[in-house]
């Protein structure tokens, strides 16, 4: 397992270190560099499910960097570097989708939506499937929950998320702490915000057991706000319906990942 650990941490520290020079060099083509950011994202996850913080993560990104902030951008071993990205770019490029294992859940981006529109979204558990679908007036996030048969559909629905501006460091954050139950990692109500569902209509969930559901949806926004908080915590939906209120939650896991993986595929 420790053996695991520092290859992740090695894989954060070079892609961090390259990112950085990217930035200051213009080494890599968007694409390149935003399978470049989907690689660390993913091995940045991975440090802070297995106990790191993040100011432990910071702390390598930060040294990572700083070993290459005084070389050339015409050094060998940046162009090098950059080479190799461009090369494992190449593979990357040509996949279809990509899964992305949290704690619990997995988010699955794929890059040709599919017959329902799901482009990224996590399945959360049978009771419905929330992510990024292609809409009729461009992308959105959005939310699908079957509708059992001869029931009602649910009238509305939120998003719940910590308030970045109320609480800027996650209450996750304790160097050596594991993960426990998704539902131990929702924000608590003061230092919550809410994403109002802007619509709502009848669609597809993609299930052979459901074959209607009430989809939600949301700015397209959403995502990359759920994707700028702390991959341990979850994020609730709070959907109202003739049953009363009902919680289902999304584990923010790894969609940053996610998200630059499609933007990687968009040429």
């Amino acid at each position: 397992m420790a053996g695991a650990n520092e290859a992740v941490q090695r894989l954060f520290a070079e892609r961090t270190a390259l990112i950085a020079a990217d930035q200051r060099c213009g080494l890599l083509a968007r694409p390149v560099r935003a399978a470049l950011d989907a690689g660390a994202a993913q091995a940045r996850g991975a440090l802070l499910r297995n106990g790191w913080s993040n100011q432990q993560a910071d702390a390598l990104a930060s040294r990572a960097v700083a070993l290459t902030s005084d070389k050339s951008c015409t050094d060998g071993r940046v162009t090098g570097a950059a080479r190799s990205a461009q090369a494992g770019f190449a593979g990357y490029a040509r996949l279809p989708q990509m899964a992305f294992p949290g704690a619990d859940r997995v988010w699955l981006a794929r890059r040709r939506a599919d017959s329902a529109g799901w482009l990224a979204y996590q399945d959360i558990g049978a009771e419905g499937r929330f992510g990024l679908r292609a809409g009729a007036d461009g992308p959105e996030a959005a939310f699908a929950l079957p509708i059992p048969a001869r029931g009602f559909a649910p009238a509305s629905a939120r998003i719940v998320l910590r308030d970045i501006r109320r609480a800027p460091a996650s209450v996750l954050d304790i160097p050596g702490r594991r993960i426990g139950p998704l539902a131990q990692n929702t924000p608590h109500p003061a230092m919550s915000r809410q994403i109002m569902a802007r619509g709502r209509s009848i669609g597809a969930l993609e299930s052979p057991a459901h074959e209607r559901a009430a989809v939600f949806a949301f700015p397209v926004e959403a995502l990359d706000q759920i994707a700028r908080l702390d991959p341990r915590e979850a994020a609730v939906i709070e959907v109202d319906d003739v049953r009363g209120q009902r919680r289902f939650l999304i584990e923010v896991g790894d969609l940053s990942a996610a998200l630059a993986f499609l933007r990687a595929g968009a040429g």
